[in-house]
């Protein structure tokens, strides 16, 4: 039965390709926000509870603030969360860094590339980016 999950994986890397473009996201080529043609999926490239220090976002009055915060390839963001209530900072296209209490923070470093949109899981109306460069 080994053959038919070869022929499998070689039949997918002709359709998909390996992801060796070597193009960058600022020059056309997909991003992390594209879906199925990264080479590098949202998770893999986002890493949530990291230590380090870099871009300051707030969650306050249900807003992120900046709405947009720009990093470079490996840089991090630390959201802070001064409300009352819980919010989330949840990837479009993944990971969820769980939930932020009031006065808790999370970092996330991104070692792709790209576009991350994101959002709280828990109250909709609440959307950031993050462009990573």
């Amino acid at each position: 039965m080994r053959v038919p999950v070869m022929v499998g994986a070689v039949l997918a890397l002709s359709v998909f390709g390996c992801g060796g473009g070597g193009g960058t996201p600022s020059q056309g080529a997909a991003t992390p926000t594209q879906g199925a043609a990264t080479p590098t999926s949202a998770s893999q490239a986002v890493i949530c509870d990291s230590s380090g220090s870099g871009t300051a976002v707030a969650i306050a009055d249900n807003t992120f603030s900046p709405s947009s915060a720009t990093v470079a390839a490996n840089g991090f963001v630390t959201w802070t969360n001064t409300d009352g209530t819980a919010h989330t900072v949840t990837f479009d296209s993944g990971p969820n860094c769980g939930n932020l209490s009031g006065g808790e923070t999370q970092t996330v470093q991104f070692t792709v590339a790209g576009t991350y949109p994101y959002h709280c899981a828990i109250h909709s109306s609440m959307h950031g980016s993050v462009v990573v460069s």
